[in-house]
């Protein structure tokens, strides 16, 4: 039995999931700057800095994962390629954001990498949940139209 889908709707409810779950993320990063990284700067100026200066790269990390994931979930192919395949690159980005903080400035490493391990568990809420959501729709054999 094949499925039709009709695309423009189709396409409507993917961006609709989406935005749903980007302004998820961006209520995560402003909960996590109000409720972790201002206590922790009025403590230690120095942890505070360090924990602000670890969320670019994890979002980095989570929103190329979910423009990956909303862009081509119609396309298997594809799919696999802009979220798994592309690890390496992004795991190269956040080392070369460390590797150039600790060249260029004084920002306590291990309050950094403590800081990107925080959000990146807090940014995987939303990627999950996003794709569990994008899961729930009608699966097709079609390949959706350029």
């Amino acid at each position: 039995m094949n499925i039709k889908i009709d695309w423009k709707v189709r396409k409507q409810e993917k961006w609709r999931i989406f935005s749903k779950f980007v302004s998820l993320l961006l209520a995560i990063i402003i909960g996590s700057v109000v409720c972790i990284i201002a206590p922790l700067w009025v403590v230690n100026k120095v942890l505070g800095e360090a924990f602000l200066i670890s969320i670019p790269p994890m979002l980095l990390m989570s929103l190329s994962w979910m423009a990956g994931t909303w862009k081509f979930f119609d396309d298997r192919r594809f799919l696999i390629i802009v979220t798994v395949g592309m690890m390496p690159i992004r795991i190269i980005l956040v080392l070369a954001f460390t590797l150039m903080l600790v060249r260029y400035s004084d920002v306590v490493i291990l309050a950094f990498v403590i800081g990107m391990v925080i959000h990146w568990v807090l940014f995987a809420v939303p990627e999950m949940m996003m794709m569990y959501q994008f899961s729930k729709l009608k699966s097709t054999k079609e390949e959706e139209p350029l």
